[in-house]
């Protein structure tokens, strides 16, 4: 039986890479010397390691093993990479350069200001939305399509059709098994 080429794939990322990090094109290119058969397969396999529990990826370019990480540290990976939360070192900014500092800056400054009109529509310190009025006269009857469509006028006299409304009468209705009586002719 041959193998499936995702399972040779991780085969030979833990012979050749061990913990260390490696690009999909460097696992690849050694794939394709022990087997030159997959030059064409490149597409699906990156979807296959994508779709595989056993790889992860570190972001910018870079995979490695899940077996090589706790489960904390590929909390922190995950997290960062889709924003979840900013994992940074302790010592990160010794390392950053001014505009990345100042973009780091600048977004924690819009995330506070985003937090503070959040908490301000849910104290309802801002101000109140405007809800459209129904008015009885606006009642089309729709005879092809049992269906009742509603107009709403706003409070600036501005109008607009909701969606149509049903008005069938055969909902179906189900009972409890204790509600049915069941006649002993039958049986």
């Amino acid at each position: 039986m041959e193998r499936h080429l995702i399972d040779t794939a991780y085969d030979c990322a833990k012979k050749n890479f061990g913990e260390s990090p490696f690009t999909f094109k460097e696992l690849y290119e050694l794939l394709l010397k022990s087997n030159p058969l997959i030059k064409n397969e490149a597409i699906d396999l990156y979807i296959e390691i994508l779709q595989d529990i056993r790889f992860i990826s570190l972001g910018k370019q870079k995979w490695s093993l899940r077996e090589n990480y706790t489960n904390a540290e590929i909390n922190k990976i995950t997290s960062s990479m889709f924003g979840l939360e900013e994992y940074h070192e302790e010592d990160a900014d010794k390392y950053m350069s001014d505009a990345e500092k100042h973009e780091l800056h600048s977004k924690e400054e819009k995330e506070e200001q985003l937090d503070l009109i959040i908490d301000e529509e849910e104290e309802g310190t801002s101000s109140p939305r405007k809800t459209p009025t129904i008015q009885t006269d606006d009642i089309e009857e729709d005879d092809d399509m049992d269906k009742t469509v509603i107009s709403s006028h706003g409070d600036d006299g501005s109008s607009s059709d909701d969606e149509p409304v049903d008005d069938d009468d055969d909902d179906e209705i189900v009972l409890d098994d204790d509600e049915v009586e069941v006649d002993d002719d039958l049986e």
